[in-house]
């Protein structure tokens, strides 16, 4: 449990401060490509907020309650 508890709190301390809140950003399983971004979940990720993805995985970042897109961490290879 205590490895679980330290690998989110990983994950969550890269995230810069405009894109999460402490609980607005995941990783995900997968993304799609899309004219103008990325979709995910439902929700489209304009490329104006997507950021190159410091461990080469998809994160989403959005507002829990209205699901506005915030930030989007995308693969540099994608």
């Amino acid at each position: 449990m205590k490895s679980l508890v330290l690998a989110l709190w990983l994950v969550h301390s890269w995230y810069p401060l405009e894109c999460c809140s402490d609980q607005d950003c995941h990783p995900l399983a997968e993304a799609e490509k899309v004219d103008g971004g990325y979709r995910a979940e439902g929700i489209f990720y304009p490329s104006a907020i997507v950021k190159p993805s410091p461990d080469n995985r998809f994160h989403a970042c959005y507002a829990p309650k209205t699901k506005k897109a915030l930030c989007f961490f995308a693969p540099l290879a994608v």
